[in-house]
């Protein structure tokens, strides 16, 4: 319960994306998507020096849940970020049927 409870609290700590991030974060699904074939495939996005500037920790949770609620039902998926090597990596992993 605590755990849940934490985690509901520091989504709420999160300030909502502006219309640049979602543009961005839209920008990088569609990215992705296309890349990872429906997100079946591991990928490493590139996110350049003038999106860094505006990309945050949000922008990765926004994107998080977009390809969490796209993704097929039998391929766990996670993603990472790594700000400091400017890319994130798309981790696509088949669940046991």
């Amino acid at each position: 319960m605590f755990t849940i409870l934490f985690k509901k609290l520091k989504r709420e700590e999160v300030p909502p994306l502006n219309e640049t991030q979602r543009t961005l974060v839209e920008k990088k699904f569609e990215i992705l998507r296309q890349a990872s074939f429906g997100f079946t495939q591991d990928r490493l996005l590139h996110i350049s020096q003038k999106e860094s500037e505006r990309w945050t920790d949000a922008c990765t949770d926004g994107l998080r849940r977009k390809i969490a609620s796209a993704a097929p039902p039998h391929v766990k998926i996670a993603l990472i970020d790594f700000p400091k090597l400017r890319c994130i990596s798309l981790q696509c992993l088949p669940l046991p049927r």
